[in-house]
């Protein structure tokens, strides 16, 4: 008699099994690929609803067995408050990344990540942390993998612009890892308010780039024709110049 039986990797939903079943009389073999690393356990069990007139089959888990990651291959970051390094999410980050505040310090952790989003210990490199969307960003110092883990320490890192931005990390060339060409994408809001930004004709505001009352706008008002009306927008602002946008009743302003 026969019956048709599969393998399940019971903790490792990205692994491979070849082939997915079999119609088997005695025995038979399967290739398995686990991605995973970690403590995995096999179970072979019947698949519903089996064949007919077949046999009734008791499934059997194999004793767990430890997987090693691969090979270090690039590096991963994330923002601990609100995500995580994760093996079995796509990307090898789970969660949402918390908003951030201009001006504010915020952690993130670099990793070393096999082909498989599995951290892998025992690399070591030294990675710089890059704001490619905020050019007002203070610099980053660069941090070491700690090797016995697998992943830095926590990095700080503080952001001036207001908007939706992403980081990158780099490892030094003597590692031979890849780069984190880019992070989960977050939002930084304003900082409390602090003050006023007038504009006038032929000035632009430059969210991110002063410290009130200096910058944040482009500097070389156009000129004006007496007797001819022209518009002057004034912007609630904060400490780094970004417009303040929170508050259900704003202040009465006089030009």
């Amino acid at each position: 008699a026969s019956q048709e039986v599969r393998l399940i990797a019971t903790n490792d939903p990205g692994a491979v099994v070849v082939p997915a079943s079999q119609i088997i009389i005695g025995s038979a073999t399967f290739t398995v690929t686990l991605k995973k690393a970690g403590n995995t356990t096999l179970r072979a069990e019947t698949v519903p609803p089996g064949v007919a007139g077949g046999p009734a089959l008791s499934a059997d888990t194999a004793t767990s067995m430890l997987v090693k990651p691969g090979t270090a291959r690039r590096l991963l970051l994330i923002m601990p408050t609100g995500e995580s390094f994760s093996q079995v999410s796509a990307g090898g980050r789970a969660g949402q990344p918390a908003v951030k505040t201009a001006g504010a310090n915020f952690a993130v952790q670099v990793g070393v990540v096999d082909d498989f989003f599995n951290l892998v210990p025992g690399k070591a490199a030294d990675v710089a942390v890059q704001t490619p969307t905020d050019s007002y960003a203070l610099a980053v110092a660069t941090a070491a993998i700690n090797s016995g883990l697998g992943y830095t320490d926590l990095i700080y890192v503080n952001m001036r612009t207001a908007a939706t931005h992403y980081l990158t990390a780099t490892a030094d060339s003597s590692s031979g890892l890849g780069d984190e060409p880019k992070s989960s994408t977050f939002t930084v809001r304003p900082a409390n308010p602090m003050g006023l930004q007038l504009l006038l004709p032929g000035e632009a505001a430059i969210p991110g780039s002063g410290s009130y009352p200096a910058g944040g706008k482009t500097v070389g008002a156009s000129t004006q024709t007496a007797g001819t009306g022209f518009n002057a927008t004034v912007n609630l602002v904060d400490r780094y110049m970004n417009v303040y946008k929170d508050l259900s009743v704003g202040p009465t302003v006089y030009v």
